[in-house]
């Protein structure tokens, strides 16, 4: 046990990490204080000592790319710091340092210890889900103190998508009943621990991204995936209406506010808002400095995409886009062989992983606290590497 412990220590940081939010629920710890750096940074030691990223810097041209964007990106945050100086933002850039750090060591992390991080981040979830359920009172107290309803529901809906994309596979590719029925329970027990929160997008976009992979799977069996379609549809259905009849008032009326056009509620009205500010304040030229909007305007985005151009200006956005660009060409070219490769399971995991961390931080939260979004990407695209160098 102990050596299976030893050999996989990385892979449980790495989920831990990901997973913080157990940490902060048994600890009461709202936001990253000493505790949770001091995990970050072990992380980043053992990381740092078990693998060498050279060998992966050496081999692909587009990913030292990414690095090299990153790395600048992090010294433009050092250069602007005197713009938007406070203790505030010196620690915000503390965890984006140590957070893009921490990502970009991941690369080097072996297709087999990834598919154990993603098996890690569901079990630690279904954990933190059990002590949800075990203690209510504590948990109503900590959504109404002063973290984030989502900060306490992010990673369950993480593990939901991660479950539903691996009932996906199992059903249409690997043809596992065993697979199919334990990710299939898991993900009906996640949805009822979510139906307690007001967290629309962890319930919004697990299906959303189920019903995308769908279309990568249609080539491969077209009765099977149009009989999921159907089922998932009817499925939907169902589970809206039992969720607007057994979640409390609190619950679907912030999910029903969502399509009112408000200040509070529209992320259109937030967007508009904060494009207005770049351009008021000339940030498009070469962008606000670290942590701009908070300092400047007590708020920030909702958008990782507009948060980069106002705070990072032209060299944020064009390292995202190209990021973005990468991965879709990337994918795009792997999803034609996916039923050659043994992994694949553990690609379409990590791709709909990151689907769901991509949607949710440009509907909600900062770039600033994003680890768990860069993480994602990178073993996405580390798997993607491994699996594209194992074919050749």
């Amino acid at each position: 046990m102990l050596t299976l412990i030893k050999d996989n220590v990385e892979s449980f940081l790495v989920a831990l990490v990901m997973s913080m939010n157990i940490l902060r629920f048994m600890l009461n710890i709202y936001d990253t204080n000493l505790l949770l750096y001091a995990i970050y940074v072990i992380t980043a030691i053992v990381l740092l000592f078990k693998y060498n990223i050279g060998n992966v810097l050496r081999f692909s041209v587009k990913i030292r790319n990414i690095y090299y964007l990153n790395v600048a990106i992090l010294f433009f945050a050092f250069v602007t710091l005197p713009l938007t100086f406070s203790m505030d933002t010196i620690s915000t850039l503390v965890k984006f340092i140590v957070s893009t750090v921490i990502a970009g060591l991941c690369i080097s992390i072996p297709i087999k210890k990834i598919k154990i991080v993603l098996y890690l981040i569901v079990f630690i979830n279904l954990a933190y889900s059990v002590l949800l359920l075990l203690y209510p009172d504590r948990s109503d107290a900590y959504m109404q103190g002063d973290a984030n309803y989502l900060n306490v529901t992010l990673t369950i809906g993480c593990a939901l998508t991660i479950c539903l994309a691996y009932f996906l596979y199992t059903y249409i590719i690997k043809n596992s009943l065993f697979g199919m029925a334990v990710s299939l329970s898991l993900s009906v027990f996640y949805f009822l621990i979510l139906m307690r929160f007001a967290a629309r997008g962890v319930l919004l976009f697990p299906p959303v991204i189920v019903l995308f992979l769908t279309t990568l799977f249609f080539k491969y069996h077209k009765l099977k995936t149009t009989i999921f379609i159907i089922i998932l549809a009817i499925g939907l259905l169902f589970v809206f209406n039992y969720f607007m009849q057994n979640a409390s008032d609190y619950v679907t009326g912030r999910f029903l506010r969502m399509f009112e056009d408000t200040e509070d509620e529209s992320r259109v009205y937030v967007w508009k808002k904060s494009i207005g500010m770049i351009f008021d304040q000339y940030w498009f030229v070469l962008g606000g400095g670290i942590n701009a909007f908070r300092e400047n305007f007590d708020f920030y985005p909702h958008n990782i995409f507009i948060q980069y151009f106002g705070e990072l200006g032209f060299l944020g956005i064009f390292s995202l886009i190209y990021c973005v660009v990468y991965v879709v060409k990337e994918i795009k070219s792997l999803v034609l062989y996916i039923s050659r490769h043994q992994e694949s399971i553990t690609f379409i995991c990590c791709f709909a992983g990151l689907l769901y961390y991509f949607l949710t931080f440009n509907k909600s939260f900062s770039i600033y606290d994003a680890c768990p979004l860069q993480i994602m990407f990178v073993l996405t695209i580390s798997t993607v590497y491994q699996l594209k160098n194992n074919e050749n």
